[in-house]
């Protein structure tokens, strides 16, 4: 089960954030984590841009997730992590005990964030854009993580399909999808 959301990415409906209410959900996320433990399940959190160029403390939230959370684990977007200035390799490497699956979508540079860290993603097909997807699908394989969810957030010049087939194309011509 995934959660793609709490005070972190409170920036998508134009709010502050504040350290004690982004704490509050990764302790009510844990908690849950817990109990569908309990029940055979497992609950990922779905990550966005905002968990890495938010801080509290010089640290980003998602690194204050992962170290007040033991239980959760991460569907990780690997396209948001790269808006996000970080190397999302490197992110699937430290975090490889909790990675559940890698969520792939690509994008090209619009305006930089005055307030934020990041540009304001154009979205294209997976392949065509800033992500650097060979190397991602090679770390995810190495990784053993079984899914690669693909997502187009709007269409930019392709139809759904037509960005579909363009995003399984540029995957498979990395030669780690079938």
């Amino acid at each position: 089960m995934t959660v793609w959301s709490c005070a972190v990415n409170n920036s998508f409906a134009g709010k502050e954030t504040s350290y004690d209410e982004v704490m509050r959900d990764f302790a009510a996320l844990e908690k849950a984590a817990v109990a569908m433990e309990h029940e055979g399940l497992t609950l990922c959190y779905h990550n966005h841009y905002q968990d890495f160029v938010l801080n509290f403390h010089e640290t980003p939230c998602f690194d204050l997730m992962m170290a007040n959370t033991e239980k959760l684990h991460i569907e990780l977007d690997i396209g948001w992590v790269t808006n996000g200035l970080r190397d999302p390799v490197e992110v699937m490497r430290q975090i490889a005990p909790r990675l559940a699956a890698i969520h792939v979508k690509d994008y090209l540079k619009g305006e930089w964030r005055e307030k934020e860290a990041g540009w304001a993603p154009i979205f294209t097909s997976v392949g065509n854009g800033e992500l650097k997807l060979a190397p991602a699908l090679q770390a995810a394989s190495e990784l053993g993580v079984e899914w690669a969810v693909v997502e187009q957030d709007q269409m930019h010049n392709l139809s759904a399909m037509e960005s579909l087939t363009a995003a399984y194309l540029n995957m498979k011509e990395t030669g780690y999808v079938l």
